[in-house]
């Protein structure tokens, strides 16, 4: 039993070595990529530890909205697999995918399958969302975000009210991602997970075997520091809140 175990987790971490591989997700989208599942995962792990810890849930959110904004740039300037043109398909090419996972010749793609593909979008769209309400949003006893104090009430609260259900479309959309990794291991034998740490794929995996030529990082590092720029503006941008009254007491 316990060979078995430890020949099922070398089969999901290793590649073979032997295998010929390319190039297929760059350095700064595979940063991206597991910096984003830090910063989601230490937004709700602070949320759950309590109002102590809501300084390190803001900052965390922050981070993720940073990411956001620079992997929506690498969507349009990176290399090919990153782009928004290479991997966002139609509902129906989405369906011929599915179908020609249950019957045909499988389908190779050297970036994104089109379930993939959905994922991703929709990944980004639920964090941007997540992050941008929390700005604004308050839970009027603990917390409150930078822009909360600007807004009507009756604002603020539909923030908060979206800001609470986006959460668990956002944990459902996660665990489906995750359930699809593996999947793609159990039944189609494709390692997804040591080409978003290695950045190769074997070249049988690929669309006609072909990679990207270059990973830009000198642009990807310029684009990661105007996007925390830009937050930091955003967020240093918000005023002060006004004095607590204590009238009311």
């Amino acid at each position: 039993m316990r060979r078995s175990l430890r020949q099922w987790r070398l089969a999901f971490v290793k590649q073979p070595t032997s295998e010929a591989t390319v190039l297929v997700w760059d350095g700064g989208l595979r940063i991206f990529h597991w910096s984003l599942a830090a910063s989601v995962t230490g937004a709700w792990a602070t949320q759950e530890l309590g109002p102590a810890y809501m300084d390190w849930h803001m900052a965390f959110g922050c981070a993720a909205l940073a990411l956001v904004v620079w992997r929506l740039a690498w969507g349009f300037v990176g290399p090919r697999t990153a782009r928004f043109s290479d991997f966002v398909r139609p509902p129906r090419e989405m369906t011929a995918y599915v179908n020609s996972l249950r019957s045909g010749p499988k389908q190779r793609f050297s970036g994104h399958n089109p379930l993939g593909a959905f994922s991703v979008v929709a990944m980004l769209a639920l964090v941007l969302i997540q992050a941008l309400t929390g700005l604004g949003n308050s839970d009027d006893i603990f917390f409150d975000g930078p822009w909360h104090h600007v807004l009507p009430d009756s604002v603020s609260d539909r923030l908060s009210y979206i800001h609470s259900v986006n959460f668990w479309i956002l944990v459902t959309l996660i665990a489906l991602h995750v359930g699809a990794i593996f999947a793609h291991w159990l039944f189609l034998r494709e390692n997804l997970v040591v080409p978003m740490l290695s950045g190769k794929k074997p070249r049988r995996e690929t669309a006609e075997g072909t990679g990207i030529a270059g990973q830009k990082p000198g642009l990807a590092l310029a684009l990661a520091l105007a996007s925390a720029a830009l937050v930091g503006l955003l967020v240093g941008l918000a005023p002060e809140p006004p004095p607590m009254d204590f009238d009311m007491f």
